[in-house]
């Protein structure tokens, strides 16, 4: 199963991303900071992207559904932890 995991950049969102990762999920690691969510994304062995959860154009961008594997899309689970 995968999960996307919002503010996974840092601090609760980043734990949040590797307890899911250590539990077999693969996490998509999303935050302001695109290097950092790439970072922690290395880390768990997920996928990372820019999003900012506040910008409607953010969340819409085509890039944002295109950076996540199809298989990934299966049965997503959404983590919001920002803010």
């Amino acid at each position: 199963m995968s999960v996307l995991v919002t503010g996974a950049a840092s601090g609760i969102g980043k734990a949040t991303a590797k307890l899911l990762a250590e539990r077999a999920f693969k996490v998509a690691v999303t935050d302001v900071d695109q290097d950092a969510a790439r970072r922690v994304a290395e880390e768990v062995g997920g996928f990372g992207t820019v999003l900012d959860v506040t910008s409607r154009q953010s969340i819409l961008r085509p890039e944002f559904g295109a950076t996540f594997p199809a298989e990934a899309m299966r049965e997503p689970v959404t983590w919001a932890s920002c803010g």
